[in-house]
């Protein structure tokens, strides 16, 4: 997290936790589009491992995967 909060400006990271007056189950907004943008990502092969060695190859694969999900929304 350290390594976001110094890199990546006007981002704010922390840990959510449901509320404690809360019981049994309660979505938490920021969280889901967090597991949903991981989950996408798992959707192609490249990104489902961490096979890349520097950060900066890890992101341009973020990059052109998001390029490719922007075309493919386009197209349809």
């Amino acid at each position: 997290m350290k390594w976001v909060e110094e890199n990546i400006a006007g981002f704010e990271v922390g840990i959510s936790s449901a509320p404690p007056s809360s019981k049994g189950f309660v979505p938490l907004k920021w969280r889901w589009v967090t597991e949903r943008t991981f989950g996408i990502f798992n959707l192609f092969r490249r990104l489902d491992k961490d096979y890349e060695k520097t950060t900066e190859s890890q992101e341009s694969w973020i990059l052109w995967q998001n390029c490719q999900m922007i075309l493919n929304r386009i197209t349809k």
